[in-house]
């Protein structure tokens, strides 16, 4: 959780909050290069999320 950034105020409903949940997300290839870097920001009331990463043999 970090605080509103005035970008995430004008982009987000955030109603009487002055903080986002930040959810960041890291992807690496066989050989431990990073290849993919994500980050989406939420308003605090709501939020859920479910990943699932299957790696094949």
């Amino acid at each position: 959780v970090e605080h509103a950034t005035a970008r995430d105020e004008k982009l987000l409903d955030m109603d009487s909050y002055d903080c986002v949940a930040v959810v960041v997300n890291q992807t690496f290839n066989a050989s431990g290069l990073l290849f993919e870097y994500t980050q989406s920001r939420h308003q605090p009331d709501y939020f859920c999320f479910q990943d699932i990463a299957t790696r094949k043999k």
